[in-house]
C-alpha cells in the first residue's frame, strides 16, 4: 500500500542546526548593529524560509546568505520585492560576489561576530591536547585527514594528543567539486581508523545536541576543523567553541579566516578525501610537523570584520547584473537550475567558476608552483612524497586545458609533474612550453 507524504512537511536542510542557530545570531545582531534595518529574510533553505511569504515587496529587504549562496543568486530572479541589500557572515564570500559575479560592494553587508577578549592559550603539542571536532561528517569536512594527522602525532611524534568526533555521517555532496565515485564516506574513515596505528584511540561520539560537545571534560580541549566545504561560510561550531575560551586548528579556509584565536592550516596542506592517498599522506606528515614544531600562524582576528551598507539594490538594477552572469555561464549553468550543479562543475564554465570560487575562499591566488598530477584511476602512486615547503597549487592534467588555467599558469614560478606516464610527460610538456610558450621551469619529482 502507497502512504502519501504529509504535503505540509519539508525535508530539513542537511544543515539545519547550524542555519538555526545563525538566523537566531543574525537577527541579534542587526538588533544591536542595524536598529534601522529593513525586514530581514533569511534566504536559505531551511524549513521556515522555504515556505514562508515574501516580505512587503515595497519596503526595503536585507537579504541574509549562507552558505548556499551561489544557488541562492541564481535564484534571485524570483525574489518579489523592489529594494534590497546583501549581507554575508564572510568578508570571503562578499569578495566573490563583487569580483566573479560583479555585485556592487557598497551594497553588501558583512554580519561581523563577537570577538572574545579574554586569553586563550596556544596550543602546545609539548603537553596535553584534547582535539574535538564537531558536526556534519560529510565528505569536505575531511574526517580521514583528522584521522592520519591525530595518527602521526601520536606514534610518530609521540604526543599526548586525544580526538573526540561529534556528528553524523551524511552523503551531502560538494558540488563545487563536480562529480565523484565515491564509496560510503562512513566506510572509508572507519577503514581509515582501522588501518591506523593508535597509542589512543580517537572516539567518535554519534549525534548530539547542539552545544552539548563543548560540555565534555577535558583537560586542554582544542577544536579542530579542516573542512574545506564550499559552504563554509561561517563556522558556527568554531565559534561556540571560543564563546567557551577554546582556541582552534582551522583551515584556512572561508569564513574560518574571520575566527578568532585559531592556528592557520593553509588550504593547500589540507589532505581533502577526494585526494589521491599518496598525497593525503604526504599533506597529513607536513601539517603534523608543523604542528610539533609550532609552523603555523596563531590568528586573533581582534578587529571587527562587520560592514555595513547605506545603500539599496534597485531590483531592476541588480538583476541586470545577475542575468549578465548568468549569460557569461551559459549554457552550462542551466544545470544548476536542474539541480545538478555537480555536472555543471564539471563543464569549461563551471570549472572556471569554481577555481576561481575555491581561490576566493583560499586566498591562494599566489601559489608559486603548480604540481600537475595524473588522478585516473591507472596513476601510478608515490610512496613518499615529501611536498613543497612553499604554497603550491595541485592541477589535474585533465585541467590543464581549461581556460582557467590558460590563463592561471604564467602566474607560477615553477611545475613539477608528480605521477605522470611518460607519454603524458612528453604531451603536457609540449603543450606547456610550444603552444603555451612558458618559460617556467619544469621538474619531474623523483
Amino acid at each position: 500500500m502507497l502512504r502519501k507524504i504529509n504535503p505540509k512537511s519539508v525535508m530539513p536542510d542537511p544543515c539545519q542546526r547550524s542555519l538555526d542557530w545563525l538566523e537566531a545570531f543574525a537577527t541579534e545582531w542587526f538588533k544591536k548593529n542595524v536598529p534601522q534595518h529593513g525586514q530581514i529574510w533569511f534566504s536559505d533553505e531551511n524549513t521556515r524560509a522555504i515556505t514562508q511569504s515574501f516580505p512587503n515587496s515595497k519596503l526595503p529587504v536585507e537579504v541574509t546568505l549562507t552558505g548556499s549562496f551561489l544557488s541562492r543568486i541564481l535564484e534571485s530572479s524570483f525574489w518579489n520585492f523592489e529594494q534590497s541589500r546583501l549581507w554575508t557572515f564572510s568578508p570571503q564570500i562578499k569578495d566573490f560576489l563583487t569580483n566573479v559575479i560583479n555585485i556592487d560592494a557598497e551594497k553588501i553587508g558583512i554580519i561581523g561576530r563577537p570577538l572574545y577578549r579574554e586569553s586563550i592559550f596556544i596550543p602546545n603539542f609539548e603537553q596535553e591536547v584534547n582535539l574535538v571536532y564537531a558536526g556534519r561528517l560529510s565528505l569536505s569536512k575531511n574526517i580521514p585527514a583528522l584521522l592520519k594527522i591525530v595518527s602521526l602525532l601520536q606514534v610518530k611524534y609521540k604526543k599526548n594528543v586525544t580526538l573526540d568526533i561529534f556528528g553524523e555521517f551524511d552523503s551531502f555532496p560538494d558540488e563545487s567539486l563536480g562529480k565523484y565515485h565515491v564509496s560510503s564516506l562512513k566506510e572509508i574513515t572507519l577503514k581509515t581508523l582501522n588501518d591506523l596505528p593508535w597509542n589512543k584511540v580517537p572516539v567518535f561520539h554519534g549525534d548530539v545536541k547542539q552545544e552539548e560537545w563543548v560540555k565534555v571534560k577535558l583537560s586542554h580541549p582544542v577544536f579542530i576543523s579542516l573542512s574545506t566545504s564550499m559552504y563554509e561560510d561561517f563556522g558556527t561550531a568554531a565559534q561556540i567553541a571560543a564563546s567557551r575560551g577554546w582556541p582552534s586548528i582551522l583551515s584556512s579556509w572561508g569564513g574560518h579566516k574571520s575566527s578568532q584565536n585559531f592556528l592557520s592550516v593553509p588550504y593547500y596542506l589540507i589532505p581533502q578525501t577526494i585526494d589521491l592517498e599518496f598525497i593525503q599522506k604526504a599533506k597529513a606528515e607536513s601539517i603534523a610537523s608543523m604542528l610539533v614544531q609550532d609552523g603555523f600562524e596563531f590568528i586573533t582576528n581582534k578587529s571587527d570584520s562587520s560592514f555595513i551598507p547605506d545603500k539599496f539594490f534597485n531590483h531592476i538594477d541588480y538583476q541586470k547584473t545577475i542575468q549578465q552572469f548568468i549569460r557569461d555561464n551559459s549554457p552550462e549553468i542551466l544545470f544548476c537550475f536542474r539541480e545538478k550543479m555537480t555536472e555543471f562543475a564539471d563543464t569549461p564554465k563551471g570549472i572556471n567558476l569554481f577555481k576561481n570560487y575555491h581561490l576566493h575562499f583560499s586566498g591562494s591566488a599566489q601559489s608559486t608552483i603548480a604540481l600537475i598530477y595524473d588522478d585516473a584511476d591507472n596513476s601510478e602512486a608515490i610512496k613518499e612524497l615529501t611536498l613543497p615547503s612553499t604554497s603550491f597549487e595541485l592541477i589535474p592534467a585533465r585541467h590543464l586545458f581549461s581556460n582557467f588555467y590558460l590563463k592561471r599558469l604564467p602566474q607560477f614560478k615553477e611545475i613539477i609533474f608528480l605521477n605522470l606516464e611518460t607519454e603524458m610527460i612528453k604531451k603536457v610538456s609540449h603543450f606547456l612550453t610550444s603552444t603555451l610558450s612558458l618559460k617556467i621551469p619544469i621538474k619531474i619529482y623523483k
